[in-house]
């Protein structure tokens, strides 16, 4: 598979890759779905009050897509972000991501 191929297969929507439910699946997965009072949880540990103050949920959990750039930076910057170690194109988008959101606009999820 060529470079240029790998590239549209990563960034193809998630959607394409599934089939719709049909009319009886649909009607399959409802009825499954209907009654949870009927689930056998019995083998589930029961979540403590520790486990739950530590849970993440909702945009905590959410990643945003890393997209490959080039950029020219100047040498100083450059070496003083190398200077502490693996990791110096995290830092930089840490740097970028708080210069962001301290300036009241935040990027769009997409």
């Amino acid at each position: 598979m060529s470079k240029h191929m790998k590239r549209e297969v990563a960034q193809a929507p998630l959607e394409a890759a599934w089939e719709p439910l049909t009319a009886e699946e649909e009607a399959a997965l409802e009825s499954a779905c209907a009654n949870d009072e009927e689930i056998d949880l019995s083998g589930t540990p029961e979540i403590t009050d520790e486990q739950w103050a530590t849970a993440a949920r909702g945009n905590d959990m959410w990643r945003p897509k890393k997209i490959p750039v080039s950029a020219r930076l100047d040498a100083d910057v450059l070496h003083w972000l190398k200077r502490s170690g693996p990791g110096y194109l995290t830092r930089i988008n840490q740097i970028l991501r708080e210069a962001m959101m301290n300036s009241g606009h935040t990027s769009k999820r997409r």
